[in-house]
């Protein structure tokens, strides 16, 4: 049990509901005030109304069986460390198994001193009448937590909720409080669940929502919580592995696992400029770079990476693998600049600095890896920028260079914004030596999937393609929305259909091939690094879900090489 995640589950009256016992809107509004006989003023009123009341939910509770939701809770502690934390004063939990039950309100069995709150009775399902005493001879009550009184299990309920690896919310609106304030304890890299029919307030926190009455959503939880815990090596196309997804706010990631295909070592680009072992030049036209390596090792040069410098800042067209010792070998290209043409401030004009980014978002990898058109480009670009721009509620393109992306993904607060996410996710990936790349969900719905042909090549890309994650994930959080739990099942039949859709090939470089399949929600690109074998050298998956079109906006407008920056300006903030 010790190695197990800590889950802990906040369970409000929507759970106990399907066994039968209402909740008081539904079940006793008509026939009580609440007033009258769940406060403290209502027991020094009229104790015998309280009495009565409570007796008749005792043996309504002796009546009643706990069900599927309350059983999966109890079934969850074979592979979680689990505690629940109820507001409901039922012993349903108790009843289906569940061993750690920090009940909130009280507990309905049970009657205490009306002088002395620790002399606490367990007195089963029967009736207590006025005139029982306690030992210190005071009025025997029910053990419950009235209106006025403190909800001393509380502060119990937020250091065990702060400690929780995962926090799972079923049946309740998160309306009465302090119990609604324990999703503010949760730790920032705990996922969050929330399962109830009926929309919940924003918390302030993302959360997987599964809008659902307590015991389908508690099945849909149970099959998303086992899947990722207990099927470390599923088998999706391609022998790859799939586990482990862990959520960030908007951002869901699913690990890809599985054993090595390629055994050839691979530099990255961005490690071979930082050594200065590689060389990229301008050649005069802007759809093509040349690059030197001077280096004794083969270097994956991958297909949206960003080269920062020369006459614009680029992105890198199509994955190609540089032998070692290469000269002079034509890089397929696409600007993530505009207008400039020149050196910009202490920079060269005729070389790259570095290569620490890549493109931020699926629209733009689609627009420079499958349309390949550099106005597609230069326009996903300012959409991204746009997007930035909104979620700091400032401008966030440079005075510099207004249009470059590189100068956007460096300025201070979108750097911010981003490295919340990686910081969170980031551990999800340390510690282990078989991961071949890894899918995200953004919102509750796929965005991509990558993986590589060997757990070393994406080691060195891993932070690096997260932080890209992260990118699109910030650009397009709204923390109002609620979204679906991303499951397994979603990515693995994402995964399969987009191997069925209509294939293309095409050559490169003489040492790469690039195979294309299309089908109605996705474009996978595959590069085949042909004289290392056979096997995928990298896998892109994107899905097309959403993708528009903004040259129908009447709004847009392209003259020549220059972005009306004025459209951002009117649409920012509304």
């Amino acid at each position: 049990m010790t190695n197990h995640k800590k889950l802990v589950a906040l369970t409000g009256a929507g759970i106990s509901a399907e066994s039968g016992i209402p909740t008081f809107i539904s079940g006793y509004a008509g026939q009580y005030n609440v007033q009258e006989v769940a406060s403290i003023d209502g027991w020094k009123k009229n104790p015998e109304l309280v009495l009565h009341f409570y007796n008749e939910r005792r043996k309504q509770l002796g009546e009643v069986e706990p069900n599927a939701a309350h059983r999966i809770l109890a079934e969850l502690e074979k592979d979680f460390d689990v505690t629940v934390i109820t507001q409901n004063v039922d012993n349903l939990h108790e009843r289906a198994g569940s061993a750690k039950v920090i009940h909130l309100h009280g507990e309905l069995t049970k009657v205490r001193s009306s002088r002395h709150a620790d002399l606490i009775f367990d007195i089963g399902y029967r009736s207590i009448q006025m005139g029982e005493q306690a030992p210190d001879g005071s009025q025997l009550r029910p053990h419950i937590v009235w209106f006025g009184e403190p909800v001393t299990m509380i502060e119990a309920a937020k250091a065990t909720v702060a400690a929780a690896d995962i926090f799972v919310i079923v049946g309740s609106a998160l309306e009465v409080y302090p119990a609604a304030e324990l999703v503010k304890y949760a730790n920032v890299n705990a996922p969050i669940f929330l399962i109830n029919p009926s929309e919940v307030k924003n918390q302030g926190r993302s959360m997987t929502v599964i809008r659902e009455k307590a015991t389908v959503g508690m099945e849909k939880l149970k099959k998303i919580l086992t899947e990722t815990e207990n099927k470390t090596q599923i088998e999706p196309p391609d022998k790859e592995k799939t586990s482990n997804s862990n959520t960030y706010k908007n951002l869901t990631i699913f690990l890809i696992q599985g054993e090595d295909m390629l055994k050839r070592n691979y530099l990255t680009l961005e490690e071979v400029m930082k050594q200065k072992k590689i060389t990229l030049h301008e050649t005069g036209n802007v759809g093509e770079l040349s690059v030197d390596n001077t280096s004794s090792d083969y270097v994956f040069v991958m297909a949206g990476d960003i080269v920062k410098g020369g006459r614009q800042d680029r992105t890198i067209g199509e994955d190609i693998v540089l032998e070692p010792g290469a000269k002079k070998v034509p890089l397929k290209s696409f600007c993530v600049e505009q207008s400039r043409w020149g050196s910009r401030g202490a920079e060269s004009d005729v070389k790259f600095s570095s290569s620490e980014y890549m493109l931020s978002n699926r629209h733009l990898k689609i627009a420079a890896r499958e349309k390949r058109m550099q106005n597609d480009v230069w326009e996903e670009v300012s959409n991204y920028q746009t997007g930035a721009s909104r979620q700091i509620k400032e401008e966030v393109r440079s005075r510099i260079s207004p249009t470059s992306l590189q100068l956007t993904l460096e300025d201070d607060k979108v750097k911010g914004k981003i490295s919340e996410y990686v910081e969170a996710l980031q551990p999800v990936f340390e510690g282990k030596k078989d991961v071949l790349g890894f899918a995200f969900f953004i919102n509750g719905k796929i965005s991509t999937v990558e993986t590589f042909g060997n757990a070393a090549l994406f080691g060195k890309l891993q932070k690096k393609m997260l932080e890209a994650a992260a990118s699109e994930a910030f650009e397009q959080y709204d923390e109002t929305l609620l979204f679906d739990a991303p499951s397994f099942a979603a990515l693995q039949t994402f995964m399969e259909r987009a191997e069925k859709g209509e294939e293309s090939s095409r050559q490169t470089s003489p040492n790469m091939m690039e195979y294309t399949i299309k089908t109605e929600d996705s474009i996978l690109l595959r590069s085949v690094n042909t004289d290392a074998g056979t096997a995928a050298l990298h896998t892109s998956i994107y899905s097309t879900e959403g993708l528009s079109n903004s040259q129908n906006d009447p709004d847009y407008e392209y003259g020549g090489r220059q972005r009306n920056i004025n459209r951002f300006r009117r649409k920012l903030f509304f």
